[in-house]
């Protein structure tokens, strides 16, 4: 009997740890359950406000939509004032690249002539210029004769005014030799 309810003691015990195992694997399992559960409530959560989110988005890209669409039946009103704006302003740069031409015509006859003009002035500005380099020597070379001539003059003047001197002083000599007679 002793052996018997060995057998049976370690047949429950094997049967309790059995239970237990299954017990702590249905735990496990439980426990995982609700984790993954939670996670999907976690998610459900999330996707639930991503999609309100989404949703607002979308009814004021739709809202932005209808405006878009009545600026752009603005632009297509505008773009047809504008059509007409840009054939007047075409015909206006015509009649303004004309007139350019014209004025640059003129310029260009205008540079020729005056060109022409500018080149006899600045021959006869050249001429003068030569000349008047020629009346400077001259002028030099009159300075310098002037210079000797008033040399001349002053020391005929001394001489005269020393002949004077001497005249006088033989005068006076003269004279005293008179007197003294």
């Amino acid at each position: 009997m002793l052996c018997e309810q060995k057998k049976t003691l370690v047949s429950l015990k094997k049967e309790n740890n059995l239970k237990w195992d299954q017990l702590k694997a249905a735990q496990d399992l439980h426990c995982s359950t609700l984790q993954r559960t939670d996670n999907a409530l976690a998610r459900t959560t999330l996707l639930k406000n991503e999609s309100e989110e989404y949703q607002k988005a979308s009814d004021e890209i739709e809202k932005n939509v209808e405006t878009v669409l009545e600026v752009i039946a603005e632009f297509e009103k505008d773009f047809h004032v504008l059509e007409f704006k840009n054939k007047s302003a075409a015909l206006i740069m015509s009649t303004l690249q004309s007139d350019i031409n014209n004025w640059q015509q003129r310029t260009q006859q205008f540079m020729r002539t005056r060109m022409t003009h500018l080149k006899a002035r600045k021959e006869l500005m050249e001429e003068t210029k030569e000349a008047l380099k020629a009346a400077h020597i001259e002028n030099k070379q009159l300075a310098s004769n002037y210079e000797v001539l008033k040399k001349t003059l002053l020391e005929a003047k001394q001489e005269s005014v020393s002949a004077l001197n001497d005249k006088n002083q033989a005068h006076n000599t003269y004279s005293y030799y008179t007197e003294v007679q």
